[in-house]
């Protein structure tokens, strides 16, 4: 080895000992608690049992229930910390969402009665305060044993909401069975009331907890939390305790240092000699004599070689210091310093919007945590028999909370507008209609943004569109219609008729028309049919004349040939033939009908002549007037719907002209055979 090795080995053997030492394997070193996984200097102690960051540890300066109690009271830190967040929860409140608006306005109204939101606002204070709460309401109906589950069903009413501190309930079971989702909860509580005055009259109860609404404050473990109450968790107030103590210190402080803030100084000639000559009374004295004229002529009177003077505390650096810890007590607390301090942004260009939002998120969250305890109460209101619903739970509900900041006159107008069109599109798709719209956003006593569907009446509409595809289903599959079997002995539909006329083809029935938008089904009314069947002036389209004429749908064989359904006559928009008002499609609907038992009347007329003279003429009459009949019978079956005068009257006449139609069929069959 040489002396330079030998040498650079002697000057390393100290290091590598202590590094040995100091290693993670060594036990001396984890017995002395030395730090084992950053870095170490053994020179500096960085790492080592010399680092003076390794003397520090952590603590929990837990503040229990009494203490936060006058925190609350006497700290006006503490106090906006416990009281700022769940008032701008509570502030702008919230919405019930069913499907029918009176509903929800009913609920809404029984949970203001009971002052259900103050109760869970002064609930949410409690745990932040106390690290913990609950609120207990009083049942009618349901009240039995309390110790015992709830059962919501026979709930009568709800009396009241009264809010219970933690230290009034104390948990007397658990729940021990690790497959129920309340594993580890407690299961019933013994309930110690307090009283502001006298004496407690009211005898110790044991509370099942389906019978609370818990706030359970802030757990960590399921282990109990030293400082707390069993079955509670802590407060807000014991993680921010040290950082709300060095603020308060701070501002002491600040305030003793501003009674320092000048100094008298007199400087008195001899002073020293004086003090050695045993004169100290006399230089008291003196002292005494200036500071008394001082008082009372408001001026120093002094000898001519005295000075007298002010000395200031120097204060630089003292509103940094105050900001930075304001600062710090904000990040613990979880809000804006704007708001905990209850100040206006400050520096150039602040407008405290980043703030707003920051705060504005942390509402929302805190809304999140509130919205099972309020749909608890809420639910509890719609079970009671005597209740806004009667004791039904809607099938379809929730709570919506209000957005945070009250919109501006431009905002609501932009609003708005896009609401119209994207109503406006939704209409034209098909999505709903315009009387959806305008019943959901105009219907109540103020604006709604949103779109409340009748369902059941959808239903209703849509089964009785399928109802009239059946009917017209079984329209066409009747003898003589278009597609089905023609009459032994007869001419099919569209077939070539002696003389080289083709036969006249007849359209498939139409799906009637049905109202859509949340009205009811609009079908053919009876007052159209009636009057036709009365000989009341219906107006009717000749094919051949195009002119209007009076007519009596059951009168003679010339009115029934008039009123041959013609393929080409023209339809309106929606597919209907004919048009005009609601009272015109009723009349419509009535005339078809009219047209159908006419037909028969023709059919059967033709097919009586047919037997008296058997020829081929009259054969092919009476299987032209039977076609008719049953064009005439589609014509009914496609004008059902179209009048807005009734509701499904339209459905007896047309029955009674698809009777008298087969009738007519029946007697042509019976004279071919």
């Amino acid at each position: 080895m040489s002396l330079f090795s030998r040498v650079g080995a002697a000057l390393a053997a100290p290091f590598r000992r202590s590094s040995r030492a100091d290693s993670a394997d060594s036990a001396p070193a984890r017995a002395r608690g030395r730090r084992a996984d950053g870095w170490g200097n053994v020179i500096t102690g960085l790492g080592g049992f010399k680092d003076k960051r390794l003397g520090g540890y952590n603590t929990v300066d837990i503040v229990v229930d009494i203490q936060a109690r006058d925190m609350w009271r006497g700290d006006d830190i503490a106090k906006r910390v416990i009281e700022m967040l769940p008032m701008d929860s509570m502030r702008r409140g919230y919405v019930i969402k069913t499907k029918e608006k009176e509903i929800s306005e009913a609920i809404a109204g029984a949970a203001e009665d009971l002052r259900f939101d103050s109760a869970v606002r002064k609930a949410d204070m409690y745990e932040r305060a106390y690290g913990g709460s609950a609120i207990f309401p009083i049942i009618h109906g349901a009240t039995g044993d309390l110790g015992k589950p709830l059962n919501e069903d026979a709930i009568t009413k709800v009396l009241a909401f009264h809010v219970l501190e933690p230290r009034e309930l104390y948990p007397v079971r658990w729940y021990g069975d690790l497959l129920s989702p309340k594993f580890g909860m407690p299961e019933t509580y013994r309930c110690i009331p307090l009283f502001s005055g006298g004496a407690m009259a009211t005898p110790i109860v044991e509370i099942h907890e389906s019978r609370l609404i818990i706030f359970p404050g802030i757990r960590v473990t399921r282990l109990p939390q030293a400082g707390a109450l069993l079955g509670w968790g802590d407060n807000v107030l014991t993680a921010m305790s040290g950082v709300l103590r060095d603020f308060g210190l701070a501002w002491g402080t600040a305030a003793a240092l501003l009674q320092d803030f000048s100094q008298a100084v007199m400087q008195i000639e001899g002073l020293d000699q004086i003090a050695v000559n045993d004169q100290g009374n006399v230089a008291q004295a003196r002292l005494q004599q200036i500071m008394m004229l001082r008082s009372f002529m408001n001026a120093v009177v002094i000898d001519t070689k005295d000075k007298f003077s002010r000395q200031q505390t120097p204060m630089n650096g003292l509103a940094d210091l105050l900001q930075q810890f304001a600062t710090r007590l904000a990040a613990a607390a979880g809000m804006p310093v704007t708001k905990l301090m209850g100040m206006s942004p400050a520096g150039l260009n602040a407008t405290g919007e980043s703030d707003t939002i920051g705060w504005d998120d942390s509402v929302s969250g805190h809304q999140a945590y509130l919205t099972p305890m309020v749909e608890h109460g809420i639910r509890l209101i719609t079970k009671s028999s005597e209740g806004p619903t009667d004791g039904e739970e809607p099938d379809q509900w929730s709570i919506e909370w209000r957005p945070l900041r009250s919109p501006t006159e431009k905002d609501i107008a932009l609003t708005r507008l896009s609401i119209a069109q994207a109503d406006d599109l939704n209409i034209k798709n098909q999505i709903y209609s315009g009387e959806d719209a305008a019943r959901s956003h105009y219907g109540g006593d103020t604006y709604s943004y949103d779109i409340v569907i009748d369902w059941k009446e959808r239903e209703a509409q849509q089964k009785a569109i399928e109802d009239a595809d059946a009917q017209a289903a079984q329209l066409a599959l009747m003898p003589g219609a278009p597609g089905a079997p023609a009459i032994p002995g007869t001419l099919g539909a569209g077939a070539a008729a002696p003389g080289g006329a083709a036969g006249k083809l007849t359209p498939p029935p139409r799906r009637p028309a049905v109202a859509r938008g949340g009205g009811k089904v609009v079908a053919a009314g009876a007052a159209g049919s009636a009057a036709a069947a009365e000989g009341a002036d219906v107006p009717r389209v000749d094919p051949d004349e195009r002119m209007t004429k009076k007519t009596d749908g059951r009168s003679t064989r010339s009115d029934a040939a008039r009123a041959d359904f013609d393929p080409d006559q023209p339809r309106d928009d929606r597919g209907r033939f004919g048009g005009g008002s609601s009272s015109g499609g009723e009349h419509g609907a009535g005339a078809a009908s009219s047209k159908a038992a006419a037909a028969s009347e023709h059919a059967s007329a033709a097919a009586h002549e047919a037997g008296k003279h058997p020829s081929e003429k009259t054969h092919t009459e009476a299987s032209g007037a039977h076609h008719a009949a049953g064009d005439a019978h589609a014509h009914a079956a496609g004008e059902h719907g179209k009048g807005h005068g009734g509701e499904g009257a339209g459905l007896g006449e047309l029955a009674e002209a698809v009777g008298e139609g087969v009738a007519g069929k029946e007697a042509v069959r019976e004279v071919e055979e």
